[in-house]
């Protein structure tokens, strides 16, 4: 090394351990120091968000509940904190695509130019700039309740912006599919052009990892399945809510949360105590998270 006067790396012969070299290296009068060479990894400081304070489900310091009843995201920000070539789609109400803690990571159709009210990528809609709305049949998913914002702010809330909230990923791309109304209802085949619409977008070359679905009811369709199973053979998971009914899907089965589907991930919701939280649905087999 140049930076420090005399520092060498020195690489071992076989037959001698890194314990026994530094001790040779230490005895030596000609040298100054040895040690080894350690490894290191990155650490990220909590964000500075005013109200990651109250988000007791990503980091849990005992102040909101039970100490540690959370998902650890400090301890996974060590790894990573997102990607911005990570999509994930997220199948609603809609998303506020100009709100101030998501609009730096809402995803953006490369191909199609905003506001010219041409089809520019010939997938069948104009202007889909965030995505699509198949409740109202246009392609402008702006969220008119507020679920799949708020949805979409867990999943990805700009992070360490000094605005709002920290998202579980600080980094990613939201695509935004409505297909619920104003009321947060929707038709299953609405459901399903969303649907449609990602592995089509897929199929471009979008590295759409998954879809999130916090919406569902207890009636099987067949249909739904077939459009989850279709995302499968396209390497896209589906996750979905468990249910807020407080019943055992066991029993009582809603979907799409309980289809026995490999690409497909259902989830409780705990509370800050680390407990059920008391409206969620729950299931030995059918719950995985």
């Amino acid at each position: 090394f140049r930076l420090v006067k005399n520092l060498q790396l020195v690489k071992l012969p076989a037959g001698i351990s890194v314990k026994e070299a530094i001790q040779r290296f230490r005895s030596h009068p000609s040298v100054l120091y040895a040690e080894p060479v350690y490894y290191v990894r990155a650490l990220q400081t909590y964000p500075n968000d005013p109200y990651f304070q109250y988000q007791w489900g990503l980091h849990n310091d005992g102040s909101l509940g039970t100490e540690d009843a959370d998902i650890d995201a400090p301890e996974a920000w060590d790894i990573t904190t997102g990607s911005d070539e990570v999509v994930v789609a997220v199948i609603d109400t809609g998303v506020d695509y100009t709100h101030e803690d998501l609009a730096a990571n809402m995803w953006k159709n490369p191909s199609e130019i905003p506001n010219n009210n041409v089809d520019d990528d010939n997938n069948g809609y104009v202007d889909d700039i965030y995505g699509v709305d198949t409740y109202n049949n246009d392609s402008d998913p702006k969220d008119d309740h507020f679920h799949g914002t708020h949805v979409a702010g867990i999943i990805g809330a700009v992070g360490n912006n000094g605005k709002g909230i920290a998202g579980v990923n600080w980094r990613v791309k939201i695509m935004a599919l409505k297909f619920l109304s104003s009321e947060g209802e929707g038709t299953i085949d609405d459901a399903i052009e969303c649907f449609e619409y990602v592995a089509m977008m897929k199929e471009r070359g979008i590295n759409i990892v998954a879809t999130n679905n916090s919406w569902g009811d207890y009636f099987y369709s067949q249909a739904l399945y077939d459009a989850i199973y279709a995302h499968l053979q396209r390497g896209i998971l589906c996750v979905a809510a468990a249910g807020n009914d407080a019943i055992d899907n066991a029993w009582f089965p809603t979907y799409p949360a309980s289809f026995y589907l490999p690409n497909l991930i259902s989830v409780a919701a705990t509370n800050m105590f680390d407990e059920l939280a008391e409206f969620s649905n729950y299931g030995r087999r059918t719950v995985h998270i």
